[in-house]
């Protein structure tokens, strides 16, 4: 067989094994470079109830109008919060040590005392990470842009975040 050939084959053959196991693996993307559309709804607190991992951990953050899905718990620790922005505008991510409810700290614009990192300007269709190092505690997740904290309704863009 001419070295060509045999090239060929070899060639052939990598990218098939590797288009093949391209479809293994089954974990999630937690790097942010996810192909999600805008149109992505955040999670519910049912799909983000899992206990986050902290001491290095990431933990996946969805924003969208107007609700921010997180996970309720994480490990104390260095963390990083990957942000998408699942909506339509601009986003902002503010981590926010408390012992309020994270719907408790303002009306239209939260109190920001506390506050132990900030991911801004997070466009729709786009993802920030976001690494700080969290105390055991209590941890308000919040959007404080202008209108996106609290609605009229009591609903808005804050989720609460337990760190053990």
């Amino acid at each position: 067989m001419a070295p060509f050939t045999r090239n060929r084959r070899a060639a052939a053959a990598f990218v098939t094994l590797a288009t093949a196991l391209s479809g293994c693996g089954g974990g999630d993307d937690s790097t942010g470079s996810s192909s999600e559309d805008a149109a992505t709804p955040a999670p519910t607190p049912a799909e983000t109830a899992a206990p986050a991992s902290g001491g290095g951990g990431g933990v996946p953050v969805t924003e969208k109008e107007w609700a921010v899905g997180a996970p309720a718990s994480g490990k104390a620790g260095k963390v990083t919060f990957t942000v998408k922005n699942a909506g339509q505008v601009p986003h902002e991510l503010v981590v926010i040590k408390t012992d309020k409810k994270a719907g408790d700290l303002g009306s239209d614009q939260a109190d920001v005392a506390g506050k132990v990192g900030e991911a801004e300007d997070i466009s729709p269709g786009e993802s920030k990470d976001l690494s700080v190092t969290l105390k055991p505690g209590h941890y308000a997740l919040i959007c404080n842009l202008p209108g996106h904290y609290k609605q009229a309704d009591g609903t808005g863009m804050f989720a609460d975040f337990d760190v053990r």
